[in-house]
């Protein structure tokens, strides 16, 4: 095979495997988006301050649902 037919290759499996990845991420996150929508306020800040550098897709549904609910970022760095 020559060079450049394998860098093609590499190329769509490389893209091939990043697709999907993102697949995977935008399923986790529709499920903590649903999940999000029956915690309390201040359960929801918790979430989303302890999961900031852990599981972004779970802190991200927390911050939107509090974003949704009319509180500001400000407003949710004050209820932790």
């Amino acid at each position: 095979m020559s060079f450049w037919k394998q860098v093609g290759k590499l190329a769509v499996d490389i893209g091939k495997k990043s697709f999907d990845e993102l697949s995977e991420k935008s399923e986790e996150y529709k499920e903590y988006k649903i999940e999000m929508q029956s915690e309390s306020d201040s359960e929801l800040a918790y979430i989303w301050d302890k999961n900031k550098t852990r599981n972004k897709s779970k802190a991200t549904a927390a911050f939107q649902e509090l974003k949704s609910r009319g509180y500001t970022p400000e407003e949710m760095r004050n209820m932790i």
